[in-house]
């Protein structure tokens, strides 16, 4: 929490060698009813972002935050790859000028089948639909 711009870089370390990797979270903005704050998530140094979350305004009386949850967003990650996560005022709706954010990251690796076994799974799926079709 703080107040943005803010920018985290992560490097996947040796052990994230299954193939990716899940993120989810949330972002919820705390003051500032014209501003819209924006989480981005971009990869090995792109200028296009991956995926991006906006935050809502809080309630107009500030008794109510509104936070947003988001994610699973699923992307193939090696080892030494850097995620760059992103937070400033460039959120739809908003004025352009970052203010008080509070986010959270959560990353989860998951398998990735090779290419070769994918292709196996799919025909072994597509012969068991096959058999179970000329049952009936």
């Amino acid at each position: 929490m703080g107040h943005a711009p803010q920018e985290v870089i992560w490097t996947a370390p040796a052990s994230v060698n299954a193939g990716g990797i899940s993120i989810s979270g949330a972002i919820e903005q705390l003051f500032e009813q014209s501003r819209v704050q924006r989480l981005a998530v971009f990869k090995n140094g792109g200028a296009t972002a991956l995926f991006s979350v906006d935050s809502l305004p809080p309630i107009v009386n500030g008794v109510v935050l509104q936070k947003v949850s988001f994610g699973p967003w699923d992307i193939a990650v090696a080892p030494g790859d850097t995620l760059k996560f992103r937070v400033d005022g460039s959120g739809a709706g908003g004025s352009g000028v970052p203010t008080f954010v509070a986010w959270d990251v959560t990353l989860s690796e998951f398998v990735i089948p090779e290419p070769a076994t994918a292709g196996m799974l799919a025909a072994s799926l597509t012969a068991l639909g096959m058999a179970l079709r000329r049952r009936t």
